[in-house]
């Protein structure tokens, strides 16, 4: 999936000023039908967040899998892009460019397991749900 077109998901509304937010996101499974997800600002999410710098999207996903769950990550490989028009939890409108990988977690991880379909129905972006899907080829 790596280099084909760019998903989006959501829509652009005209007059609204969105942030670009470029991130990076971890699609990890257990081999058992769990997804890895992560609570914070009162959503689920897959681990991962924001770009800094000049960071490349794979230091991105390392930093961030760090920060989050306590461990490092092996980038399986990539499983494509996908832009979403939403909201940060504050409510401010946010364009975000994710970059997604299948990864497994390298050390103990800090994360909640969820069966593969729960842990869609969980996720407020589509994008990352879209990215669970590609993962496990459905």
């Amino acid at each position: 999936m790596a280099g084909d077109s760019i998903l989006q998901f959501g829509e652009r509304r005209p007059g609204i000023r969105y942030r670009v937010r470029p991130g990076s996101y971890a699609v990890v499974l257990d081999g058992a039908g769990g997804v890895a997800l992560i609570y914070e600002d009162d959503e689920w999410g897959l681990p991962g967040g924001g770009k800094e710098s000049s960071e490349t999207p794979e230091e991105t996903l390392q930093r961030e899998v760090r920060e989050e769950c306590g461990c490092t990550a092996r980038i399986v490989r990539s499983l494509g892009q996908a832009v979403e028009f939403t909201k940060s939890s504050s409510g401010e409108p946010l364009e975000v460019h994710g970059h997604y990988f299948l990864a497994e977690f390298v050390g103990a991880a800090t994360v909640s397991w969820h069966p593969f379909f729960r842990a869609q129905s969980l996720l407020v972006r589509r994008s990352q749900a879209w990215a669970i899907r590609s993962a496990v080829g459905t």
